[in-house]
């Protein structure tokens, strides 16, 4: 199956491509382009399966430990932390900080390449950026900093391994038309876990690839609120992949564009509450976020920080299928 998901940036990225006027051109640089090379660095396979739909994978799952990128890459840290401590310690004796001609142009070449090489071949690994550099710098003298970034990269690249030891597997495809990503998976839960990683794995590398932070929501056919409550909130996301003029037609029924357009908010999280001793039905709450929801504009809705909604996302047999719905949806809108 293939489980529908719609990726959404912030607002200060959609202002910087499509200022000036230039809404359609801004758009197709970030869908088209931009988006596109980010998940050259996320995938080990990007292929192209039709004018605007690309396939990305990250192979089956197996222990990244016994990979010959990462013995290459635990040999090449060990040489390059030998070689760290050997300056480290002549500094502290004797005050001055000298370095072998092999140590910056070999060694530390090596570690860096293996690094990269490690990364390409297991792209989660951008998730090892997570974790804090002073948790992994604490016996690194500041003053000695050739091969300083590389120690620690590779330290809480080590971590990561520990803690994950086996790679995971994604399987999915990218509509630059629509920006959504549909992602294969045989439940519902294991597309949502993918979708989880995958948004973590994105904004790892998104600043660099000047897209800011990144959100993925699923698409819902419908979802049910099972009781009353008398607070929800409802967590909605920037509506970016048409233009502002649509986007407040179609979606501003509580006026969240114009709230969101004005603060140049990337998230806007709404409550209500019931008069005293009301509540709001299960009816009048699901009415509410429905149409965002179906889309990938509403990303929950809680109750006092717990998730009272259970989403029906939306699923499909295959690709054939998704660009077979598509191509109606398009007939449709032209009549």
């Amino acid at each position: 199956m293939l489980y529908e998901f719609k990726i959404n940036l912030e607002p200060s990225i959609i202002n910087l491509y499509t200022k000036n006027g230039a809404f359609k051109d801004g758009m197709n640089q970030l869908k088209k382009v931009l988006i596109p090379e980010l998940f050259k660095n996320l995938f080990q396979k990007v292929e192209k399966y039709s004018d605007h739909v690309i396939f990305l994978q990250n192979h089956q799952s197996f222990k990244m430990a016994e990979s010959k990128e990462y013995i290459d890459f635990k040999k090449s840290l060990d040489a390059l932390t030998a070689g760290y401590f050997l300056v480290e310690n002549k500094y502290v004796k004797t005050g001055t900080i000298s370095y072998s001609q092999e140590y910056l142009s070999e060694t530390k070449n090596n570690a860096k390449n293996s690094i990269w090489d490690l990364i390409h071949k297991f792209p989660e690994l951008n998730l090892a950026k997570e974790f804090r550099n002073t948790d992994f710098s604490e016996d690194l003298n500041k003053d000695v900093g050739h091969g300083r970034s590389y120690i620690i990269t590779g330290r809480k690249i080590e971590q990561y391994v520990f803690k994950h030891p086996l790679s995971s597997k994604i399987s999915a495809y990218y509509d630059s038309e629509t920006e959504k990503i549909f992602i294969e998976s045989d439940q519902l839960d294991k597309a949502n876990a993918s979708c989880v990683l995958l948004n973590k794995m994105m904004n790892s590398i998104s600043k660099e690839h000047n897209l800011g932070k990144i959100n993925i929501n699923p698409i819902f056919e419908e979802y049910e609120i099972d009781n009353s409550y008398n607070k929800v909130t409802f967590h909605f996301v920037y509506p970016n992949g048409i233009s502002p003029e649509d986007s407040e037609e179609m979606f501003d029924k509580l006026k969240k564009y114009k709230v969101v357009s004005e603060l140049d908010a990337s998230q806007v999280d709404l409550t209500i509450k019931a008069s005293e001793s009301e509540k709001f039905s299960a009816d009048e709450i699901e009415s509410v976020g429905s149409e965002d929801g179906k889309f990938g504009y509403l990303k929950n809705i809680t109750y006092n920080a717990k998730k009272i909604m259970k989403p029906m996302v939306k699923a499909y047999k295959g690709i054939k299928e998704v660009v077979s719905h598509e191509q109606e949806e398009d007939i449709r809108k032209k009549q």
